[in-house]
């Protein structure tokens, strides 16, 4: 097995990915959360089609929209720390990007 090919089998196997999948497993099985997260999407893509178009729309009140909705979903503890989970891999993932940038430009 090549060194990406181990990194891939490491990261599927980690605690943290481990638990990402199955918290994504219980909320993906709960009606509750899949209607949270369908209207969640349904906000997001018209406060993108609002912010687009040519209407004069006040950005603060679309932004309180928004900060009540997600404070609304963190108050979920699972969803919490899905959330949490998703920032870490994000910033694990970034950081493994950064280092083979890294590498790479230090070769040329």
């Amino acid at each position: 097995m090549n060194k990406p090919d181990e990194f891939i089998d490491k990261l599927q196997n980690s605690d943290l990915v481990k638990r990402l999948q199955t918290i994504k497993n219980v909320l993906e099985s709960d009606p509750r959360y899949l209607k949270y997260y369908a209207d969640f999407l349904i906000f997001q893509k018209n406060l993108v089609r609002v912010s687009t178009s040519l209407q004069s729309i006040e950005p603060n009140e679309y932004g309180k929209i928004w900060r009540d909705k997600l404070e609304l979903m963190q108050s979920d503890p699972l969803i919490q720390e899905y959330l949490e989970l998703v920032d870490t891999l994000n910033n694990l993932i970034q950081e493994v990007q950064n280092i083979i940038n890294d590498s790479l430009n230090i070769s040329l």
